[in-house]
């Protein structure tokens, strides 16, 4: 165990199979499971350490320490859900918000390429649109004094679905529409809890229908994305979600 524990101090920051129990809702044993699987696979094992803890009843069990790269190989065999509450821990404990269940060494700073994995990781994971993948490797760049392009040209336009629905005479809510768009797959719906017991959702466009519109980061709220439709694909969209358009007023001089 002592080898074990010094494998493990070479490691870095990492993330205990607890916690990763403790913030998915998944039985320990299960997650254990899971892990093991995946070292049977082939799966690099230097991204899991074993190790122990002790139990209510005071007797030694196994669990793993994983490092961020780690982390990311198992929570992509989870469903999106679980893979943001993951997700979501390590960003508590990383920030100094939330005390690990299990804890080592003191944690150390990530390494630029497990910074690199991440935000290739969380790109796909949320399809974000190009802005918004510059947004991200900014901030991995900028402290290292790395240059990036200040915008990414776009030849399509996009706009909100409040403001395509208004120009195309749908009389509408955004929510409403969503909530169609949900019920016809073309949207999927992401939730993650709030303040106060609080659900906040979300819709994310998977890469099937991303011919429609793009997943860009959500200015007022960085865990979450916002879907922005094309203009020239909206009323292709519509009539894909059933939704009939609605007829311009004539005016009358």
């Amino acid at each position: 165990m002592m080898e074990n524990l010094n494998i493990i101090a070479q490691m870095g920051e990492t993330m205990s199979s607890l916690e990763i129990s403790n913030a998915t809702g998944k039985q320990h044993q299960h997650i254990l499971r899971d892990i093991d699987e995946l070292l049977k696979q082939g799966v690099d094992a230097s991204n899991f350490g074993l190790t122990s803890y002790t139990d209510k009843s005071n007797r030694q069990q196994r669990c793993y320490q994983l490092t961020y790269k780690g982390v990311l190989i198992l929570a992509s065999g989870y469903n999106p859900v679980l893979r943001e509450k993951i997700i979501n821990r390590w960003e508590e404990l990383e920030t100094g918000k939330a005390e690990p269940k299990f804890s080592q060494q003191s944690p150390s700073q990530p390494k630029l390429s497990d910074k690199i994995q991440a935000a290739k990781f969380l790109a796909k994971f949320l399809n974000l649109n190009d802005a918004s993948k510059l947004q991200i490797a900014k901030t991995i760049a900028d402290p290292l004094g790395l240059p990036t392009p200040d915008y990414v040209m776009d030849e399509k336009t996009v706009h909100a679905a409040k403001d395509l629905l208004a120009s195309h005479n749908v009389k509408m809510s955004s929510a409403e529409f969503n909530k169609i768009l949900v019920s016809k797959g073309i949207v999927e719906r992401m939730t993650r809890p709030g303040k106060g017991g609080k659900t906040h959702s979300w819709v994310v466009i998977p890469e099937k229908y991303e011919k429609f519109g793009q997943n860009a980061r959500n200015p007022h709220a960085q865990n979450q994305t916002q879907a922005l439709w094309y203009d020239n694909k909206f009323s292709e969209l519509l009539a894909l979600a059933g939704i009939q358009e609605g007829k311009e007023e004539e005016s009358h001089d």
